[in-house]
């Protein structure tokens, strides 16, 4: 029987599962296996960010700064029903598609999260945890990353074996969908 090697990065919580697994299917009783722990040294970085806007803004006055920062093209938002005078001190962003940010945001005590295409049940999880949520846009979220991206990576590949290049937009390629009206 031929034998193979299998190389895999699994979630150290998983690995007693796996190795069951393994156990179980293997064609013949000695298996041969190693675990390795990963250690990824420096600062573990995470999909957003969390400030404290000092003094603390009203939403109104938060939606006038995303909109002349980032564009108003499809700016929605929602605030819990009576909150209209809310001010909020405690923010989370997060660039391009940041639904899944709602829980973690909320967790770390966030009261407002911007971010891109937040859906439906993300909004009622925020309703749920009291955050009120701005949906930016999935483009208008990006595209401020670009340049800080960008001058990021020309200092990690500095040398002269790589060449970095920015392919941009300038528009929303979402603005481009079509709806059907009907007959």
């Amino acid at each position: 029987m031929p034998e193979y090697r299998l190389e895999t990065i699994l979630p150290e919580p998983l690995c007693e599962k796996v190795v069951a697994a393994l156990l179980t299917a293997h064609p013949y009783e000695e298996v041969a296996y190693d675990l390795y722990p990963l250690h990824r040294p420096g600062e573990q970085l995470g999909f957003g960010l969390l400030g404290v806007i000092d003094p603390p803004l009203r939403m109104d006055e938060i939606i006038k700064r995303c909109s002349e920062n980032l564009g108003d093209a499809g700016l929605r938002y929602w605030q819990p029903a009576g909150e209209d005078h809310r001010v909020f001190r405690r923010v989370a962003v997060g660039s391009g598609s940041g639904g899944s940010l709602v829980k973690p945001a909320a967790q770390k005590g966030a009261e407002l999260l911007i971010s891109g295409d937040i859906q439906y049940h993300d909004l009622l999880a925020a309703s749920s945890y009291g955050m009120a949520l701005i949906d930016a846009g999935h483009f208008w979220t990006e595209w401020p990353a670009v340049g800080y991206l960008t001058d990021y990576l020309r200092k990690r590949l500095a040398d002269d074996r790589y060449q970095t290049a920015v392919i941009s937009a300038d528009s929303d390629p979402a603005v481009k969908w079509r709806f059907y009206q009907g007959r």
